[in-house]
């Protein structure tokens, strides 16, 4: 016990400045669930800005096309699909299928924010009779009718395919607050213990300068990790595409924090160098 006590008294300094740093990662990662994951209004907006893109229309035609001519003989399937595929991506982006966009985005929300597993799905009924049109004037002969399939719910994400964080993501959106409030404390005791208030400036930069580099590093690899877990490659492709477009701006904000901590380091040194040089000045 005595070996314990002495051992934090003397790192006393490197256990607050670790323990900040951490704090500081998770209050980040808690405040960008809060106003992205859980706020259903901007979720929809960025989640639908990513899959109206070329690249996330193109990679939910593929999965249409392939659901829609699964039935359909080799010959078939080999001189329709890239038609109804070109169909299918032009066609998204008009409003006529906004309501398509919204299954995916409302699916995807609940999947992530509540404890409902079912795959995020959408419904075909409003394509097959533009697409069956296409396909019987390319290949009249084989006078092709998608009746069994015109009702049928296309699987756009499943439950496999993407990794539970519920419990994660829930027990931050409760601590956030509570970080906050430890590293306000942490900072306001740091402050006033320290015996030269300059320093505060000094351990400021380490904070803010590591626990940006750490998340900086998360959210470059957690999209390389995210869409390997995703093995259909259209569905990794159009997860990427929504990961994008969720995570610019919160690496933006990483960026912030570590030009406030070399901000913080500069004022350190500023200052600790005015103090030697009046310390100089009252020796001559």
């Amino acid at each position: 016990m005595d070996k314990v006590q002495k051992f934090i008294t003397s790192h006393k300094t490197t256990i607050i400045v670790t323990t900040s740093v951490f704090l500081l990662v998770f209050c980040s990662i808690s405040f960008f669930i809060t106003n992205n994951i859980y706020n259903s209004e901007r979720f929809a907006e960025k989640t639908t800005k990513a899959i109206t893109s070329e690249t996330a229309r193109k990679a939910i035609s593929k999965e249409i096309a392939t659901e829609l001519l699964e039935d359909q003989p080799l010959l078939v399937r080999n001189v329709v699909s890239e038609p109804v595929e070109n169909l299918v991506t032009s066609s998204l982006g008009t409003e006529l299928f906004s309501g398509v966009f919204y299954e995916i985005s409302y699916g995807l929300n609940k999947f992530l924010t509540t404890k409902d597993f079912e795959p995020v799905k959408i419904n075909i009924s409003e394509i097959t009779p533009t697409i069956e049109t296409v396909v019987n004037t390319i290949k009249p002969d084989n006078d092709l009718n998608f009746d069994e399939v015109s009702s049928k719910e296309i699987v756009i994400f499943d439950t496999v395919d993407l990794p539970s964080f519920k419990t994660f993501g829930q027990a931050l959106l409760i601590a956030g607050p509570v970080i906050v409030l430890i590293l306000v404390l942490i900072a306001l005791f740091t402050i006033k213990k320290l015996k030269k208030k300059v320093d505060f400036f000094k351990y400021a930069a380490i904070v803010l300068v590591s626990s940006g580099l750490i998340l900086l590093v998360l959210t470059y690899t957690g999209g390389s990790l995210l869409t390997v877990t995703i093995l259909d490659p259209e569905r990794s492709l159009l997860m990427s595409e929504i990961y994008n477009s969720f995570i610019s701006s919160f690496r933006n904000a990483q960026y912030l924090l570590v030009i406030l901590g070399l901000a913080s380091a500069g004022i350190y040194l500023y200052k600790t160098k005015d103090v030697k040089f009046s310390i100089k000045s009252k020796k001559q």
